[in-house]
Protein backbone atom coordinates (compact mmCIF):
# COMPACT_ATOMS: atom_id res chain seq x y z
CA UNK A 1 0.00 0.00 0.00
CA UNK A 2 1.59 3.55 -0.67
CA UNK A 3 0.81 6.35 1.14
CA UNK A 4 0.63 9.92 0.33
CA UNK A 5 3.04 12.07 1.77
CA UNK A 6 2.14 15.83 2.11
CA UNK A 7 0.45 18.23 4.77
CA UNK A 8 -2.37 18.26 6.54
CA UNK A 9 -5.10 20.66 6.38
CA UNK A 10 -4.12 21.65 10.22
CA UNK A 11 -0.61 21.56 9.52
CA UNK A 12 -0.99 24.52 6.36
CA UNK A 13 -3.11 26.44 8.85
CA UNK A 14 -1.11 26.46 11.80
CA UNK A 15 1.60 27.41 9.39
CA UNK A 16 -0.38 30.71 7.76
CA UNK A 17 -1.28 31.42 11.15
CA UNK A 18 2.59 31.94 12.12
CA UNK A 19 3.37 33.80 9.45
CA UNK A 20 0.66 35.89 10.20
CA UNK A 21 1.69 36.64 13.47
CA UNK A 22 5.45 37.19 12.32
CA UNK A 23 4.23 39.91 9.63
CA UNK A 24 1.92 41.44 12.43
CA UNK A 25 4.69 41.70 14.45
CA UNK A 26 7.26 43.26 11.49
CA UNK A 27 4.72 45.69 10.45
CA UNK A 28 3.79 47.04 13.75
CA UNK A 29 7.83 47.52 14.92
CA UNK A 30 8.41 48.98 11.52
CA UNK A 31 5.12 51.59 11.88
CA UNK A 32 6.69 52.28 15.42
CA UNK A 33 10.16 52.80 14.34
CA UNK A 34 8.89 55.42 10.99
CA UNK A 35 7.10 57.52 14.12
CA UNK A 36 10.45 57.28 16.62
CA UNK A 37 12.11 58.56 13.55
CA UNK A 38 9.26 61.52 12.59
CA UNK A 39 9.60 62.64 16.15
CA UNK A 40 13.43 62.27 16.32
CA UNK A 41 13.62 64.72 12.80
CA UNK A 42 11.10 66.94 14.77
CA UNK A 43 12.89 67.68 17.62
CA UNK A 44 16.00 68.24 15.56
CA UNK A 45 14.78 70.67 13.72
CA UNK A 46 12.84 72.58 16.18
CA UNK A 47 16.18 72.39 18.73
CA UNK A 48 18.01 74.41 15.39
CA UNK A 49 15.43 77.45 15.70
CA UNK A 50 17.22 79.00 18.96
CA UNK A 51 20.54 79.41 16.89
CA UNK A 52 18.74 80.69 13.56
CA UNK A 53 16.36 83.08 16.18
CA UNK A 54 19.75 84.14 17.38
CA UNK A 55 20.97 85.44 13.70
CA UNK A 56 17.73 87.27 13.59
CA UNK A 57 18.08 89.33 16.71
CA UNK A 58 22.00 89.88 15.54
CA UNK A 59 20.74 91.60 12.67
CA UNK A 60 17.48 93.19 13.94
CA UNK A 61 17.58 93.28 17.82
CA UNK A 62 14.09 92.18 18.05
CA UNK A 63 12.42 88.86 17.48
CA UNK A 64 9.76 90.52 14.72
CA UNK A 65 6.90 92.40 15.21
CA UNK A 66 5.04 91.37 18.37
CA UNK A 67 1.43 91.87 15.84
CA UNK A 68 -0.84 93.75 18.71
CA UNK A 69 -1.04 97.36 19.19
CA UNK A 70 -1.55 97.43 22.46
CA UNK A 71 1.35 97.09 25.08
CA UNK A 72 2.36 94.93 26.43
CA UNK A 73 0.98 92.31 24.27
CA UNK A 74 1.50 88.46 23.84
CA UNK A 75 0.47 86.90 20.63
CA UNK A 76 -0.14 83.82 20.02
CA UNK A 77 -0.94 81.98 16.76
CA UNK A 78 -1.25 78.46 14.79
CA UNK A 79 1.49 78.00 12.37
CA UNK A 80 -0.19 74.78 11.52
CA UNK A 81 -3.74 74.04 12.33
CA UNK A 82 -6.38 71.53 10.43
CA UNK A 83 -3.95 69.70 8.58
CA UNK A 84 -2.73 73.20 6.45
CA UNK A 85 0.78 75.14 6.82
CA UNK A 86 -0.31 78.79 6.93
CA UNK A 87 2.77 81.15 8.12
CA UNK A 88 2.25 83.33 4.81
CA UNK A 89 -0.62 85.17 7.08
CA UNK A 90 0.44 89.10 7.73
CA UNK A 91 -0.50 88.19 10.81
CA UNK A 92 2.60 86.13 11.57
CA UNK A 93 6.06 88.11 13.11
CA UNK A 94 8.96 88.04 10.44
CA UNK A 95 10.76 86.03 12.75
CA UNK A 96 8.24 83.28 11.86
CA UNK A 97 7.31 84.31 8.23
CA UNK A 98 11.11 85.69 6.85
CA UNK A 99 12.84 82.64 4.87
CA UNK A 100 16.38 81.58 6.22
CA UNK A 101 17.77 82.93 2.58
CA UNK A 102 16.94 86.64 3.60
CA UNK A 103 19.98 88.01 3.86
CA UNK A 104 18.76 91.03 6.36
CA UNK A 105 16.18 88.98 8.36
CA UNK A 106 17.02 84.80 8.14
CA UNK A 107 13.58 83.72 9.93
CA UNK A 108 12.16 80.36 11.17
CA UNK A 109 10.32 79.75 8.11
CA UNK A 110 12.16 77.45 6.58
CA UNK A 111 13.17 75.16 9.76
CA UNK A 112 8.79 75.66 10.46
CA UNK A 113 7.75 74.25 6.37
CA UNK A 114 10.93 71.10 7.69
CA UNK A 115 8.40 70.66 11.12
CA UNK A 116 5.35 70.33 9.22
CA UNK A 117 6.65 68.17 6.51
CA UNK A 118 8.46 65.38 9.03
CA UNK A 119 4.78 64.73 10.62
CA UNK A 120 4.24 67.88 12.59
CA UNK A 121 0.65 68.40 10.97
CA UNK A 122 -1.95 68.42 13.80
CA UNK A 123 -0.71 71.61 15.60
CA UNK A 124 2.26 73.77 15.46
CA UNK A 125 1.91 76.87 17.81
CA UNK A 126 3.92 80.13 17.40
CA UNK A 127 4.07 82.88 19.84
CA UNK A 128 6.00 86.15 20.49
CA UNK A 129 5.82 88.84 23.30
CA UNK A 130 6.90 92.24 24.06
CA UNK A 131 7.92 93.18 27.95
CA UNK A 132 5.73 96.13 29.37
CA UNK A 133 8.98 97.98 28.79
CA UNK A 134 9.08 98.15 25.27
CA UNK A 135 6.34 99.95 23.60
CA UNK A 136 7.56 99.33 20.10
CA UNK A 137 5.92 96.66 18.12
CA UNK A 138 9.00 94.60 18.86
CA UNK A 139 9.22 91.05 20.20
CA UNK A 140 11.47 90.45 22.71
CA UNK A 141 10.64 86.90 23.21
CA UNK A 142 9.20 83.77 21.17
CA UNK A 143 8.42 80.10 21.24
CA UNK A 144 6.80 77.62 19.05
CA UNK A 145 5.19 74.23 20.32
CA UNK A 146 4.43 71.31 17.96
CA UNK A 147 2.36 68.17 18.63
CA UNK A 148 4.36 65.40 18.11
CA UNK A 149 3.36 62.62 16.05
CA UNK A 150 2.19 59.44 18.33
CA UNK A 151 1.49 61.94 21.27
CA UNK A 152 3.21 64.62 23.16
CA UNK A 153 4.36 68.30 22.72
CA UNK A 154 7.75 69.64 22.14
CA UNK A 155 8.20 72.90 22.92
CA UNK A 156 11.42 75.56 21.53
CA UNK A 157 11.83 78.92 23.16
CA UNK A 158 13.93 82.29 23.03
CA UNK A 159 15.51 81.39 25.84
CA UNK A 160 17.34 78.17 24.21
CA UNK A 161 15.03 75.91 26.28
CA UNK A 162 13.88 72.81 24.57
CA UNK A 163 11.90 70.36 25.62
CA UNK A 164 9.08 67.92 25.98
CA UNK A 165 8.29 68.11 29.70
CA UNK A 166 7.95 70.92 31.48
CA UNK A 167 10.15 72.31 34.68
CA UNK A 168 8.87 69.66 37.39
CA UNK A 169 9.71 67.18 34.47
CA UNK A 170 6.28 66.13 33.81
CA UNK A 171 5.50 65.26 29.79
CA UNK A 172 3.22 67.87 28.28
CA UNK A 173 0.23 66.37 26.88
CA UNK A 174 -1.23 68.95 25.08
CA UNK A 175 -0.17 72.63 23.12
CA UNK A 176 -2.08 74.30 26.75
CA UNK A 177 0.53 72.15 29.01
CA UNK A 178 3.46 74.10 27.05
CA UNK A 179 2.16 76.95 26.23
CA UNK A 180 -0.80 77.93 28.59
CA UNK A 181 -3.68 80.01 27.93
CA UNK A 182 -4.47 78.40 24.43
CA UNK A 183 -6.46 82.34 23.41
CA UNK A 184 -5.70 83.41 19.99
CA UNK A 185 -4.95 87.09 21.16
CA UNK A 186 -3.60 87.62 24.60
CA UNK A 187 -2.87 90.81 27.10
CA UNK A 188 -0.65 89.43 29.38
CA UNK A 189 1.30 92.01 32.16
CA UNK A 190 5.28 91.23 31.11
CA UNK A 191 4.39 88.17 30.35
CA UNK A 192 7.28 86.60 27.66
CA UNK A 193 6.31 83.61 25.63
CA UNK A 194 8.40 80.82 26.91
CA UNK A 195 7.40 77.24 27.26
CA UNK A 196 6.32 76.37 30.71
Amino acid sequence: MSQNKGFTLIEIIVVIAIIGILATVVLFSASAARIKGKVGAIKTQMSEMYSQSQIFYAGNLHYGTANSNTSPSTYRLDCVSGGSFNVTSTEFSSLFSSRASNASAPGLYDILQKVYESGATQSVVCRTARDEVSYENFATSWLVAAVLPGGGVYCVDSTGRASDKNLAGTLYTDISSAVGSTTRNQTLSQTPAKCL
